[in-house]
């Protein structure tokens, strides 16, 4: 999962997907890789925790 957020001028036009200042928002791979380079956006690759790790987060908290 990827997120951007437009950080110089106040709209961006991107492949159909229209970003405003300072709203971060989730996009595509695809747009990922187009503005990843931009200084014009602070991009993020965030992890999707897996269901394994999610179980063991769940029994950490049983045993608090």
């Amino acid at each position: 999962m990827y997120s951007a957020r437009l950080v110089k001028g106040r709209t961006y036009d991107v492949k159909g997907c229209r970003f405003r200042y300072q709203e971060e928002q989730p996009i595509s791979r695809e747009i990922y890789r187009y503005i990843k380079e931009n200084p014009c956006f602070e991009v993020k690759e965030t992890r999707r925790k897996t269901a394994k790790a999610r179980g063991r987060m769940d029994e950490d908290a049983d045993h608090t």
